[in-house]
């Protein structure tokens, strides 16, 4: 005898939404937010395009002159928002806020994480391909 829950099951139930979801929730979020930064950026037109790309940019090359200060400082603020749970909640909220109203706060940030995270990145290669090479 056939098992009929497997056979012809398509999708997912309301429990396994609910636990991706729980699972997921900061990528969600994250998602949630560079969307709404996104679109809103071209709603408020040209000059907010204009600051979300400068300012994108001199975050970046911040946080490439400064990588570890900012790792510090980004995990230091990480520790404090994951605390607690409504700590995260509001931080999202406020994110989101900040994200309708002035996008190219959110394009600073992600700026100034990509500009830190590309420098760890690069001296994290050329520091394996000098040990490579002296062996």
């Amino acid at each position: 005898m056939e098992n009929n829950d497997t056979k012809g099951k398509k999708g997912f139930t309301v429990s396994e939404l609910e636990g991706k979801a729980k699972k997921y929730a900061s990528e969600i979020g994250l998602a949630v937010i560079f969307f709404l930064t996104a679109i809103f950026t071209l709603v408020w037109g040209p000059s907010m395009k204009f600051w979300a790309i400068l300012l994108a940019m001199i975050f970046a090359i911040m946080g490439a002159v400064i990588p570890n200060s900012m790792m510090d400082f980004l995990s230091k603020a990480l520790d404090f928002v994951y605390r607690e749970r409504i700590m995260l909640i509001v931080t999202g909220v406020v994110l989101m806020i900040i994200g309708i109203f002035i996008p190219a706060i959110i394009f600073a940030f992600v700026g100034l994480i990509a500009g830190g995270a590309l420098s760890q990145s690069m001296k994290n290669k050329s520091s394996a391909v000098s040990d490579s090479s002296d062996e």
